[in-house]
């Protein structure tokens, strides 16, 4: 350690005599080398090594002013390395702003890297970081300035054979590092920036013609929707427009319950096609669409829900994502939030997930059984399954696109080329559009955008309603019989799964061998997080077979009913505090929680969602059902894919590691949120809605 730290020392001493120095544009490259030599750094062997000419004649050929900067914005030793501070980033903005000239013009010619290296701890005790990255070996970010001229090959071959030059066998390159280079812009990147400008366009344009429409008193199309499984609001039943056709052919346009003055328009413009494709990206038409309140046909306790649901997702994967893609300033102080109380809602929010698997049941069987009863029992259900998908698709496509083309220069920052990287992306972008991401690729880690597991679960889950909703309805015991029987399926092969591999009840709080296996056999799969969605199928039926004044309920019942969910849904989050102790439960006791938490998780849910409905919810009720929600409530989705590229983007720009502060993270997680639902309402409104009344327009009769 001694020579380790000599080593080290003579680094920085460099380091600061190349920047005090008086007179460094007289110091030639042959007194650089032989400062190098002076120290013990065998030049000669690492030009023997693998790092490349291009890389060696730069640096070879540089004097002491031109490499002082580079050096200074080198990653230094910080306080607090004993106590898990190991971001030791540099400067990442002197690094980018130096600057070279050839041919008498000025240009960048260094560029940041960042390393990420596994260091072993000695088996003699001493402070160490407070979460170890496998059987003592703790992870480091270190960054680096180097020339253009070298690229990521060149830095792990000089890094290691420095590292063997000082014996340093207990420290290794981890990978290859993330570094700047030069940014050119890739084709993919051109052809989507020109694709959704040229949505943009047609969006502004179409708001113009359809405003245009409106003040001459011309027809707005308006094609009436079909009816719809989806929680999306009636676009035509939400208008304070309509147009009425007299048998001349005069338009009386009824605003506000105002008629306004007769107009004799000719019988050709009358909705046209141009006008009817061209009002379904109108913005005039769809922002009253989504800033209306509840919708009639709608549960709307649903929607405080729904949106309580995505800010639990939100915050959780705000404070997850500032401690899995950064080397935080001050980890022990996040390790400390982990024994404070309701911090569960933060580190083991995962069954906000299952509450909304169990607003997609409900939703679907109370929506599907519905129009069944319209229909005499029958339904179009290759129009089931294809409307699901048109739903489902344009959004998450445009997304897919944006985060892979475009989002990767967004960023700068030490982290932000890390973050930026779309490997995955390309090769299993496909697997996404297909809802068969969660089984391929075969580990959660490499998947295009890994938070959409949950739609791939969402559709597979829809896709075997119909095996479930046609005996509902026709023959409802034996309904019931297919869903008891497809619980009872994934609770054993849950337990199986969980005893098999020996997975702790609270996976995400600590660390064990195989952990990443977790994920992939359990977390993801859709045989192992049915329950809430058959839980909702009940819900749903019980909605649709009993209207909301045909249950009465005692207060009495109410209360035990409040406090026994209220409790079994509090306690199925908080009881796994004690690992954050180091303590371990009992096999049997980790089995029994992993089969059983989601289904009490959902019962609560349930129970709530339910005497909403039927008027015993209270006070519980009016928060839930506020029109406040609704709007909210209306860009779920889009927010969804969209909020996890948001904190991404947050984390590439940050300069320095982050500090770990409950209020400072309470602001980003605010600042996110809100940026969120504003980018949600950006694709809402350019895409999920446009293809909505594309949808309805040409599909009418389905």
């Amino acid at each position: 350690m001694a020579k380790r730290h000599a080593s080290l020392l003579s680094l920085h001493i460099l380091a600061l005599l190349l920047i005090l120095t008086p007179g460094m544009e007289g110091l030639s490259s042959s007194v650089v080398r032989r400062m190098w030599e002076n120290i013990g750094v065998p030049v000669m062997d690492v030009e023997a090594g693998k790092v490349s000419t291009a890389c060696l004649d730069f640096l070879q050929n540089r004097t002491m002013n031109d490499t002082s900067l580079a050096l200074d914005a080198f990653g230094k030793v910080p306080a607090g390395v004993l106590v898990g501070n190991s971001g030791w980033l540099g400067h990442f903005d002197e690094c980018e702003d130096i600057m070279a000239t050839t041919n008498n013009q000025s240009h960048h010619s260094h560029q940041y890297c960042l390393v990420e290296l596994n260091v072993s701890l000695p088996s003699a005790p001493i402070p160490a970081p407070p979460v170890p990255d496998g059987d003592n070996v703790i992870t480091m970010k270190y960054g680096l300035c180097v020339p253009l001229e070298c690229d990521p090959d060149d830095v792990v071959a000089g890094i290691d054979h420095f590292l063997d030059w000082v014996h340093l066998k207990n420290v290794q390159v981890r990978r290859k590092p993330w570094c700047t280079g030069t940014v050119t812009y890739s084709p993919g990147f051109i052809i989507t920036v020109t694709l959704f400008s040229l949505l943009f366009l047609v969006v502004i344009c179409s708001s113009i013609y359809y405003s245009c429409q409106e003040a001459q008193g011309l027809p707005v199309a308006d094609p009436a929707p079909a009816p719809s499984q989806d929680p999306q609001p009636s676009t035509s039943a939400q208008r304070d427009s309509t147009p009425l056709l007299g048998p001349t052919n005069t338009i009386i346009r009824i605003i506000s319950g105002r008629p306004e003055t007769a107009q004799q328009i000719p019988a050709d413009r009358i909705n046209t096609r141009f006008d009817r494709v061209s009002s379904c990206f109108a913005l005039p038409r769809n922002i009253p669409v989504l800033m209306s309140g509840n919708s009639p046909q709608i549960i709307s306790c649903l929607n405080g829900m729904r949106v309580i649901s995505l800010l639990w997702v939100i915050l959780a994967h705000t404070f997850s994502f500032v401690g899995t893609f950064t080397e935080p300033y001050n980890p022990r102080t996040g390790k400390a939030w982990f024994s404070r109380f309701m911090f569960t809602l933060i580190s083991n929010p995962y069954f906000a997930v299952d509450s909304f698997f169990f607003i997609s049941g409900l939703l679907v069987t109370y929506l599907t059984l519905n129009r069944m009863a319209k229909n005499d029992g029958k339904i179009r259900w290759w129009w089931f399954y294809l409307h699901r998908y048109l739903r489902l698709t344009p959004a998450l496509a445009a997304t897919i696109l944006f985060y892979t083309m475009v989002t990767p220069y967004f960023g700068r920052g030490p982290f932000a080329q890390m973050l930026s990287d779309r490997t995955e992306c390309h090769k299993y972008w496909w697997t996404n559009l297909l809802f068969i991401n969660n089984f391929h690729p075969s580990s959660l880690e490499h998947e295009c955008m890994p938070w959409v597991w949950y739609i791939a679960n969402n559709v597979q889950f829809f896709i075997i309603t119909p095996v479930i909703l046609i005996p509902l309805y026709h023959i409802p015991w034996l309904g019931f019989v297919i869903m008891f029987g497809l619980m009872t399926s994934s609770i054993i092969t849950t337990g199986i799964l969980v005893y098999v591999n020996n997975f702790p009840a609270a996976p995400g709080l600590i660390r064990f061998p195989d952990e990443d296996r977790y994920w992939d056999t359990i977390f993801n799969k859709p045989y192992c997080r049915i329950p809430p969605y058959l839980i909702g199928i009940m819900i749903g039926y019980v909605f649709h077979r009993y209207p909301k004044n045909s249950v009465k309920m005692r207060g009495v019942v109410a209360f035990i009913g409040w406090t026994i969910l209220g409790t079994l849904g509090g306690g199925v989050v908080n009881m796994v505090v004690p690992f954050y102790s180091g303590s371990h439960w009992h096999i049997a006791a980790n089995v029994f929680y992993q089969m059983f938490c989601r289904i009490l998780w959902t019962c609560y849910v349930g129970w709530v969602a339910f005497v909403c409905h039927y008027g015993y919810g209270g006070w519980v009720n009016e928060v839930l059902s506020h029109q406040f929600w609704a709007p909210l409530s209306r860009l779920t989705y889009s927010t969804f894919l969209l909020h996890p590229i948001i904190i991404l983007l947050y984390l590439s720009s940050l300069g320095t590691p982050p500090y770990l502060s409950l209020q400072i993270m309470s602001f980003t997680f605010a600042g996110i949120a809100l940026i969120s639902y504003v980018c949600g309402a950006l694709l809402t409104l350019l895409v999920e809605f446009p293809v909505a009344n594309l949808e309805r327009l040409f599909f009418t009769s389905q």
